[in-house]
């Protein structure tokens, strides 16, 4: 396909009602006009420009400017300046329905700016730092941790998080490959965390799990009892009825593993063995989708590689598992996010500071991302490289497109003309 300017797409794929829009967006419509697109750059920028319409009710006020870009993790990304004496910067990712996957649209303010020069050179520096290996090491996209339960920052969470069916049995319609996935189990009626993995597509999991004795061990410090495990009014996240039946936890803990009870290992599992792991069935699941990527998934499918139990240094070269240190939910932020960093150890560390009397309080926020991400990736990087694990797990992904939608062939930025506003 070729590319023209509007004057010449005008009734040969434009229509009056469309043309008109894309005037009022900043496309020059004369006929001598040097700027040229291709047809389906122009359709996206309608579709892009009516979700803006209908889904960003903050983003209010006279638009001053838009890009329109394709990254390598998503096909439709805008970066708007909009304010009056002052400009303030939004990055907004949309994603359309796909598969069982919802719509899903996301909005966030970058910076705010004194001049409209400064606020484009900050798009512009925004929309190449999306492209790289890392888009959301930004200097203005700092992490509010949100914990099980809390309610959520005001700023953006840079994930996405949402409640799947516990009885799921179809996981590619519903997960995609590299997103993290959570079981929850009810213990004394309160739902607590039991696991964590990362889905890699054909129905198959990666996860860390202790060996045989670990949890033998940890529970016989502090005491045991049917249908659920802890102390005081606190539980450690696991719940195994197969005790009545199986006898003690010490000797009979291998029949919830297989054959590699004897040591702490990363090991792919299939969906159903992941998600009963720990009680059977679960009472919920959640699955989270990074927004902005904190790795490029070629890194991500890298280190899961590295981190696979096969001919593994995982736990050799990190700590042994540990609630607190080196838990499940550790391995798939480190390998997901770049983050060795757990939700549930960190608030494992604050309950046992407090039995001791001591104080510490679970971290809130990581403000210095990058330094974050490369000392975890750097720490991943010294592990055992495989290519045949490599090639193995995309294999498992290969039937699930990494983006959906139509890609803009190239970057299009606009000055709309005065007046305009997504909201009127």
């Amino acid at each position: 396909m070729t590319r023209k300017n509007l004057w010449s797409w005008w009734y040969n794929g434009i229509d009056d009602s469309e043309k008109n829009r894309l005037e009022k967006i900043g496309i020059d419509a004369g006929s001598c006009s040097s700027k040229t697109y291709y047809l389906n750059d122009l359709k996206k920028i309608l579709e892009n420009e009516s979700v803006l319409k209908r889904r960003s009710h903050s983003i209010t006020g006279q638009i001053h400017f838009i890009i329109f870009f394709s990254t390598w993790f998503n096909n439709d990304c805008m970066v708007v300046i909009n304010g009056y004496s002052n400009y303030t910067l939004w990055i907004c990712v949309y994603e359309d329905e796909h598969r069982h996957f919802g719509e899903w649209f996301t909005y966030n303010i970058v910076s705010t700016e004194n001049d409209f020069s400064t606020a484009k050179n900050e798009a512009w520096t925004l929309r190449w730092k999306m492209e790289g290996n890392n888009p959301v090491i930004y200097r203005h996209l700092p992490l509010n941790i949100t914990y099980y339960g809390e309610s959520s920052s005001p700023e953006m969470s840079l994930v996405s998080r949402s409640e799947l069916s516990t009885t799921l049995s179809n996981p590619d319609q519903y997960i995609r490959p590299l997103d993290i996935v959570k079981v929850y189990g009810t213990m004394n009626g309160r739902s607590m965390l039991l696991h964590s993995g990362i889905y890699l597509g054909s129905e198959k999991v990666v996860h860390a799990v202790p060996n045989s004795g670990y949890l033998s061990n940890y529970l016989n410090s502090y005491g045991s009892y049917y249908g659920g495990y802890g102390y005081g009014n606190y539980y450690l996240g696991y719940y195994l009825p197969y005790t009545a039946l199986y006898g003690s936890i010490g000797s009979k803990y291998a029949r919830l593993y297989g054959d590699n009870d004897e040591r702490d290992t990363v090991e792919i599992v299939n969906w159903e063995r992941f998600r009963k792991f720990w009680m059977g069935e679960p009472d919920k699941i959640v699955r989270i989708k990074t927004i902005i990527p904190f790795k490029h998934r070629e890194d991500i499918i890298r280190h899961i590689a590295k981190a696979y139990i096969a001919d593994s240094t995982y736990f050799d070269g990190k700590n042994k598992f540990s609630l607190a240190d080196n838990n499940c939910e550790h391995l798939v932020n480190s390998c997901v996010l770049g983050l060795n960093f757990s939700e549930h150890g960190e608030i494992e560390k604050e309950k046992k500071a407090h039995d001791k009397g001591n104080n510490y309080h679970k971290r809130t926020r990581i403000d210095d991302l990058e330094d974050e991400i490369n000392r975890t990736g750097n720490s991943l990087d010294g592990l055992t490289s495989s290519t045949s694990k490599v090639s193995d797990i995309k294999k498992y992904m290969s039937d699930i497109p990494a983006k959906y939608g139509k890609e803009f062939n190239f970057s299009i930025e606009v000055e709309p003309k005065y007046g305009y506003k997504f909201k009127n």
